[in-house]
Order: structure tokens, then sequence, then C-alpha cells
């Protein structure tokens, strides 16, 4: 009968068992070799480092969809298609989802409200609350057009005539009181009639109309029947000019002193420069949106003006917004950065992240040496356990006295008890425990094998006389 440890307490051994347990119920689980354990770490970490690797590829490679709000009925609706279009055409990274609107004050307010990343809004209609401007899509102007016949030539003659405003769900309307109030003309003294712009060329040639005021791009086709309904006998239509022009954008800041040049419409005239008012479109974002996001998508509209451009003459005049600080509208920080020629680099944003992350890897590294030092130390204690053991055998098997038994005795009780100290802080597993005590059972075997020798034969210890050669000779 042998002692021997098992869960940490003193047992016996007897025939396989330990206090009527199996022997073999002390490998519950199979150990990995140190070896084994690192190529599963290693393999586990590459895993992860793949695994990351593809998810960081697939966030930066999926394009982002943003909702943009804009009037559903009118050319703004179609330039925007049109560019959502031509972003996938060329792989941006991001993608535009089109939110109707009733008109253009409210796609301002469902930016917000929320609704929205961005939004197609008028400057004259007003600008919404948390938007901030990246492009300006397109500048349009107002023409006040009449029938050379009527020989008007100056704003005070519209008094008393029959005013056409062309314009979806009257829209254009507040222009037109705009300039009647520039010129104290009460808005009674006018006939105002609301036309829409597929009517223009039936209204005019019903007689109900006498003035026709339209407002939009040049090169647009509400301003190009306009003029054509206007041109009468071969006779080229009459242009009134806003002369007050620069005081009506002082005095509202909601529009820009404009001219049409002359021959602007080709052989219809005007035959010279006239002064009017004019309005923009604008591409606005949340003010919360990243500055490098909102710096991208200006240089994204701002390039795409020659696709643009094709079907949309307009847009091939998309420009940046005013970035002074005292502008009207107040631009994104992002779109100003990118049109200042200040955008910041990868490495100007997100240096500051690198710098703190090799920190924190350094001392996650410092950590990790830590506890791989722990656990190499903890590694080294638990192999002297079983090498001091051996060296018990060996020093027993080569004792000459008693007393030298005696203190490896003495030597062999201190690693037990050091063992069962360390199985009360369970920092010696079961198995590392078992495996102990059977090394230290051999040990103990080899003292009480060599003390009986010994005592049987005292002589062991004695050691042998050396005879001189020549002596051994004689």
């Amino acid at each position: 009968m042998r002692a021997i440890f098992y869960d940490g307490k003193l047992a016996e051994f007897e025939g396989g068992h330990v206090s009527g347990k199996p022997l073999t119920r002390r490998r519950r689980f199979s150990t990995l070799s140190l070896k084994m354990q690192r190529l599963l770490i290693a393999v586990t970490g590459a895993f992860l480092l793949l695994a990351a690797a593809a998810a960081g590829t697939l966030y930066l490679t999926t394009p982002t969809t943003l909702r943009i709000a804009v009037s559903a009925d009118g050319e703004d609706a179609r330039i925007l298609t049109a560019a959502a279009t031509q972003l996938v055409r060329d792989r941006a990274p991001y993608r535009l989802e089109l939110v109707g609107r009733r008109s253009p004050a409210d796609a301002g307010a469902a930016l917000d409200a929320g609704i929205v990343d961005l939004a197609l809004v008028r400057r004259d209609l007003g600008m919404p609350r948390t938007g901030r401007a990246l492009v300006v899509l397109r500048r349009n102007v107002v023409a006040l057009i009449a029938p050379a016949e009527l020989k008007l030539e100056k704003i005070s003659d519209l008094r008393g005539r029959r005013v056409g405003v062309v314009g979806r769900s009257g829209i254009n309307l507040a222009v037109f009181d705009a300039i009647l109030g520039q010129y104290d003309i009460p808005t009674t003294a006018v006939r105002v009639v609301p036309i829409k712009p597929d009517d223009i060329a039936t209204m005019v040639h019903d007689d109900r109309v006498d003035v026709l005021m339209v407002a939009g791009p040049i090169t647009g086709r509400p301003m190009a029947e306009a003029v054509a309904a206007m041109t009468r006998d071969s006779r080229d239509p009459t242009f009134l000019g806003i002369s007050e022009s620069k005081a009506i954008a002082q005095r509202t800041q909601l529009y820009d002193a404009t001219e049409i040049v002359s021959g602007a419409f080709g052989g219809s005239g005007p035959p010279q420069s006239i002064e009017t008012i004019g309005y923009s479109h604008y591409i606005v974002a949340r003010s919360n949106m990243s500055e490098a996001d909102a710096g991208e998508l200006a240089r994204i509209f701002f390039e795409m003006r020659p696709a643009l451009a094709q079907d949309f003459p307009a847009t091939g005049r998309i420009e940046a917004p005013d970035t002074d600080k005292g502008a009207a509208v107040t631009v994104h920080p992002g779109a100003k950065a990118y049109f200042d020629g200040d955008q910041k680099t990868f490495f100007d944003r997100y240096g500051d992240y690198f710098y703190y992350g090799i920190l924190a890897l350094s001392v996650v590294g410092s950590a990790l040496a830590a506890v791989g030092s722990f656990t190499t130390g903890q590694r080294k204690r638990k192999s002297n356990r079983l090498t001091e053991p051996m060296d018990i055998v060996r020093l027993a098997r080569g004792a000459k006295d008693t007393a030298t038994l005696d203190a490896l005795q003495e030597r062999a009780d201190a690693l037990l008890a050091s063992a069962v100290e360390a199985a009360q802080k369970r920092t010696l597993d079961e198995n590392g425990m078992l495996t102990f005590s059977l090394v230290l059972e051999h040990a103990m075997s080899a003292i009480r094998e060599r003390r009986a020798a010994l005592a049987q034969n005292p002589d062991l210890g004695v050691k042998p006389t050396m005879v001189p050669p020549r002596q051994a000779r004689r």
C-alpha cells in the first residue's frame, strides 16, 4: 500500500484504485501538449485576423445609402434620379435614395425632422435650420417676357396687365410679389394668373395672359417655351429688365442680382443684356454629417457635371457655394475644406487614433508579456516539483550514511508540504498532483531501500582503501 494524493488530499493506493475510486478517473479531460496549445492559439489568432480583415473590407467596400428629399413634381427629381444612376455607374461609395416631397420647402423640413440625410432646396423658399450647403446644383433667373406689340418697357408698365406666373402649385408667386413690392406696385394692380409649365403655349394662344414671368435656367424647357410663345409674326419678344435687382438682393438676401446676357435665346434676344434677379438650388446635408463624408459628396457632385449636363444642361454649371464667413448660406465645413483645398488626408483624420492604438497595443503587449512570464514561472515551478523528487532518488541511491538519508527525507517532506499548499490554493491541478505523488512515492521508496541496504551492510558507506600498484604486485 502506498500513500498518494487525490483531489489535494492524502489517500491510499492499492490495486489500481484510489480511496475506492478507479485510478483511471484521474484523466477526466485529455490535456493538449504545450506545442499543440500554441498551434491552436496561432490558428485561432490567424482565423480572427482574417475574419476582422474580411469584415473591414466588407464595411469599407459597401456603399453608404443616403436618403435625399426632393420636390417630386419638377425637374429636380429627374436630375437627382440621373445623379443616383451615375453614382451606381461610377461605383461611388454612396447611393442615393430619393424621398419625394411636395415642394422644396417640404424637402428642407424633412431634413430638419431628421427623416433624410440630404435635401435639394431653393434658397428663396427657406433653408433648413439644420442644413449646410454642399454644392449649388443650379442657378435660376427670372425673366419677364411680353409680346413686342404691347410696347412694354419697364416694370411699372405691368399695372393693369394679366401676368402669367409660370410654376407648379404657385411656387413662384412669392418671387413676383417681391418684384412688385420693390417697385411699390400693389398686388391688386396686377392680375396674376398661375400657369403650369406644360400649359404655357395654350394660355398664350388663347390670349389669357399678356405677360409671362418664368423662373428657371436659361437653357430650361419652360424658358424656351415662354420665349417661343411670345415671339409673334417673327418679331422678337420684349424682355423687361429689373433695374433694382441689386436692391432686391440686398434687402431680402433670398435672391441674387444677375443678368440675362444679350443673345441668350439666340435670334429671339434679348438685343442687349438686361438686369434681373435669380435664386439658387442647393444640395444641403445635415450639420452633423462627418466632414469626410460631406467633402467627398461635394467632390462627387462637383465632378459629376459633365455626365449630368448631357441630359440636363443647367447642371453643367454645378458650382461651389460661397465659402466666405459672411455668406448668406452656411457651407458645411467638409465641403468648404474641399473647395478651399484644405481637405484632411487619411492620416490627418485618423493619426490620433493610430497613436492611441499603438499606445494601447503596447500596454496590452506588456500585460501579455507579464501573463506569459507568470505562466512560464508556473510551468517552471511545476517542473521543479517533478525534478526535485528525481534528484532525491539519485542522491538516495548513492547515499553513504543514514544522515544523508535523513536530510533527503526532510527535503521530501518539505516538497510534500509545498505540494499540499499548492493544491489548497488550486495552483496545482488534479493531474499534476497525482503525477507528483507518484514521483514523490518513488523517491520515498528509494530512501527506504537505501536505508535498509545500509542497515544490512554497513560497509556500503565506507570508501574502499586504494592500494598502490607496486604494493599490489608484491
